[in-house]
């Protein structure tokens, strides 16, 4: 979360961080931030008729395997 600017970053001048691999590493975790990110997106799939709950998981997943992941951080 937000602690992490204060918490050891690299801002910080900390040279290592432990995550577990199942870490979110992220100010936000993946269910908020699609609901702001990608709010535009969601509220047309809502307009059109799609499945938006089918759409806010997919938009999750890709949020978590992209951008949070541990992995990545490192």
């Amino acid at each position: 979360g937000g602690a992490y600017c204060v918490m050891g970053s690299k801002d910080m001048g900390c040279d290592v961080n432990v995550a577990w691999p199942t870490a979110q590493i992220a100010v936000m975790g993946a269910s908020g931030a699609v609901g702001f990110v990608y709010r535009g997106q969601l509220k047309e799939a809502a307009k059109n008729g799609e499945d938006v709950d089918a759409l806010r998981l997919q938009l999750q997943q890709t949020y978590e395997d992209t951008l949070v992941n541990p992995y990545v951080a490192a």
